[in-house]
């Protein structure tokens, strides 16, 4: 039974991507987050 062979073109592809832009939307997107979570901590307080 032959064995499948790898390619290296799949693995080499994630190491040439640039994150930066995934790094930013989500810390974008937790602050937000953040920000609504102590907007309606602060209303259940206030009341």
């Amino acid at each position: 039974m032959p064995q499948p062979q790898r390619t290296e073109q799949s693995e080499n592809e994630h190491e040439g991507m640039d994150l930066r832009g995934t790094l930013v939307s989500v810390t974008i997107l937790g602050i937000i987050i953040i920000i609504s979570w102590i907007g309606v901590w602060y209303l259940f307080i206030s009341r």
